[in-house]
C-alpha cells in the first residue's frame, strides 16, 4: 500500500512514516519519527492518542445563510 511505510534517509535512518499519498503522482504525506514516537508512548501508557484541539469546527454555509453574515 502507499501509507504507513517509514521514511528513511540515504544513510538508512528512519526518520518519519507516511501517512498517505495524494493522488496527484509524486505527492506523499509523512510524520516525523518524535511525533511517531510519542504516539507510540500514548498509545501504550493510555491506548488512545491525545491531539490538541482548539475547539473550532467547520461547516458548510448555505446561501441563505451566507448572506445574513
Amino acid at each position: 500500500g502507499s501509507s504507513g511505510g517509514p521514511v528513511i534517509r540515504a544513510d538508512g535512518t528512519v526518520v518519519g512514516m507516511v501517512t498517505s499519498r495524494a493522488d496527484i503522482e509524486g505527492i506523499t504525506f509523512a510524520i516525523q519519527l518524535n511525533s511517531v514516537q510519542e504516539m507510540i508512548a500514548q498509545l501504550r501508557e493510555r491506548r488512545r492518542i491525545f491531539r490538541p484541539w482548539i475547539g473550532i469546527k467547520g461547516i458548510s454555509l448555505s446561501p441563505e445563510l451566507l448572506l445574513q453574515v
